[in-house]
């Protein structure tokens, strides 16, 4: 039986067409004494100094070993539920250069694993589990593009990985509540559920501003390109999907004319 993470993986994949390379998503995962092993003390950097403030500036770049962590753009303050523990704002998509490399690791905090298979998607998305589901979505997804653009020798950016998850996790949510009233088709409802919990209700806070005001902006860009996306039909809408995936970041804005 496959994990989840490794239907998240082949969804993430089949939808986009990625070609990633990786055969063991599981060997990419660290938990929270994996992030002590592996990483230590080494500096773990929210934004790299390259990026100089552009939203265009090429990610995955970090200054003497560093590790540029990117970050899902969920709020620190989130609840799994009423009277539980608050969403880890610690899972991180961490890429290290060595030897002239990149090297990636993808973290979730245990207590974030641990309440996922407490409350599992499989069994259905609601107000309980849909936080813990976004972050894990989120971060799987900034991984397989990454590795997707590492393999076509293309870079991405910071602002561009945000927007690509937002939009993933929109669909996967969608995906997930669509198996669970099928026949029936998504509704108004649901649809209005999924805005307000992965949109809506998010509160974009801390120190720094041009990173509350990337994940602002992509956030913005997300929905802007879900409603491009709606009037499709499902034929039109993957070709899209696809040709989204694979454009340069400027030909992303110029495709949503901002």
């Amino acid at each position: 039986m496959t994990s989840l993470l490794e239907q998240m993986q082949g969804l993430i994949e089949r939808t986009y067409d990625l070609s990633t390379g990786i055969e063991d998503i599981g060997a990419f995962v660290i938990g929270d004494e994996g992030l002590r092993e592996l990483y230590g003390d080494t500096p773990i950097l929210d934004r790299v100094p390259e990026e100089g403030g552009a939203p265009d500036a090429p990610a995955a770049t970090s200054p003497d070993g560093a590790v540029a962590a990117i970050a899902s753009g969920a709020p620190a303050a989130g609840a799994f539920a009423a009277g539980e523990a608050a969403l880890p704002a610690g899972a991180r998509t961490l890429v290290r250069e060595a030897d002239g490399s990149l090297r990636l690791s993808l973290y979730y905090p245990d207590t974030l694993i641990e309440h996922l298979e407490a409350h599992h998607p499989l069994r259905g998305l609601d107000e309980g589990n849909i936080d813990a589901f976004a972050v894990f979505v989120e971060e799987l997804d900034h991984l397989l593009h990454i590795a997707h653009r590492m393999r076509s020798g293309r870079e991405t950016t910071l602002l561009e990985l945000e927007w690509q998850a937002n939009v993933t996790k929109a669909l996967v949510t969608r995906h997930f509540l669509a198996r669970r009233i099928a026949p029936r088709p998504l509704g108004e409802a649901e649809e209005r559920w999924m805005r307000f919990h992965l949109f809506e209700k998010l509160e974009f806070t801390g120190d720094d501003p041009e990173i509350v005001a990337r994940y602002r902006e992509a956030s913005r860009l997300a929905l802007r390109t879900l409603a491009a996306l709606d009037p499709l039909d499902p034929a039109a809408r993957l070709t899209e999907l696809r040709a989204f995936a694979r454009r340069s970041f400027p030909d992303k804005l110029r495709s949503l004319a901002v």
